[in-house]
């Protein structure tokens, strides 16, 4: 199998192989623009126990299977942010939601432990991300001390010491770490940590400030070995995402990596990130990448079929047609390319050298054409 998309701008092309012959076929494929529809996608892909518990393993330890998706538990995602004043009056309050977050029981060695695991999904870079994530960190470890606070008041459990802050000597709070998937196929080049925000470089200043450095997965940087590390269809998800726009590359992923299984939530991850109009499973079904790519295939094959029928051509001529397409001489080929340049999505250059025509050949076949009309 040979698949090849060319890239995702406003359109997908799609490049289809016939033989030892390329096939160009131009297919309208509309790119979700709503970064809120993104965002909700991102978000529910993430949600899955296994999904995320590949993130944490790949990012916390280097892709060690230490954390299984039966050992998360959901967290609520609302953290409060209240200002009072001196007595202690509220004077503000804003709400912000996390995109995922759930807590698990860690096991090294003979320590137990609970960690709790943030993830945001970016899909625009963020240059601000660290005190982002310092801020939802924040708010988690304050969220702690509150109840922790108000369990102590109803239970008055407190020595005369430890009564005027409500926190005992001995309370400990859950572990906060917060990761950030970055869905874009460039390099992240915001920064990576706190310090890089600051506007010191003093190194005598800057050891004094605690750096919240960001737990980052950017395709761009995975190399194949990294991509290896993930044992679900992140592999794949991330894998697509950044290939998208290498051909070649994108077709050697699939090659070597045929069976990783899609869900539906993986399938619209995929559909909403790249372009690619793959099948989504019914809910409970997966299916396999190289299937998913064949059956996009297929599909081109029929809408090119249905073209040339609305054009008025049997399917024998239909048949004819696909052997002289490389050359561009073709009546079907030249009208599907024109609608194309007269939509604006190719110019008349590249629409020339897609019918190896040069330009006079192109304006003359034009006004046939369009007298024909």
């Amino acid at each position: 199998h040979k698949h090849l998309p060319m890239g995702i701008f406003k359109t997908v092309q799609i490049n289809l192989f016939y033989s030892d012959k390329i096939r160009y076929v131009n297919m309208h494929k509309e790119v979700y623009q709503n970064m809120g529809n993104i965002d909700k996608v991102t978000r529910q892909y993430l949600k899955d126990n296994a999904v995320f518990a590949d993130i944490v393993n790949y990012s916390v330890f280097n892709g060690k299977q230490v954390i299984k998706p039966d050992d998360l538990k959901e967290v609520d995602t609302a953290e409060l942010i209240t200002l009072n004043d001196e007595e202690g009056k509220l004077i503000e309050a804003d709400q912000k939601f996390r995109d995922v977050l759930k807590s698990a029981v860690i096991k090294e060695n003979e320590d137990m432990s609970i960690v709790i695991f943030g993830i945001e999904a970016q899909t625009d870079i963020d240059y601000a991300m660290p005190v982002r994530n310092l801020i939802y960190n924040a708010l988690q470890y304050n969220k702690q001390v509150e109840l922790i606070k108000k369990r102590h008041r109803g239970l008055k459990d407190l020595d005369s010491k430890e009564y005027p802050c409500s926190f005992s000597k001995k309370d400990r709070l859950t572990a906060v770490l917060t990761l950030t998937v970055y869905f874009g196929d460039d390099r992240w080049d915001g920064p990576k940590d706190l310090h890089e925000m600051l506007s010191t470089d003093s190194p005598d200043i800057l050891q004094h400030i605690a750096n919240e450095k960001l737990l980052l997965i950017e395709p761009y940087s995975l190399e194949r070995e990294d991509l290896n590390k993930f044992n679900t269809s992140v592999k794949g998800v991330l894998g697509l995402v950044k290939y998208k726009n290498n051909t070649e590359e994108f077709k050697n992923f699939i090659d070597e990596n045929p069976d990783i299984d899609f869900d539906a939530d993986a399938a619209l991850a995929i559909n909403t990130l790249t372009g690619i109009n793959i099948k989504v499973p019914e809910k409970g079904e997966t299916i396999k990448m190289c299937k998913a790519m064949d059956e996009i295939i297929k599909e081109s094959n029929e809408k090119v079929a249905a073209i040339s029928k609305a054009e008025g051509k049997s399917e024998g001529l239909a048949e004819g047609e696909a052997k002289g397409l490389a050359k561009g001489n073709d009546l079907g080929m030249f009208n599907i390319t024109l609608q194309f340049v007269n939509d604006g999505d190719i110019s008349i250059e590249k629409a020339c050298e897609k019918l190896h025509m040069s330009l006079d050949e192109f304006y003359r076949k034009k006004a046939e054409f369009e007298n024909k009309e």
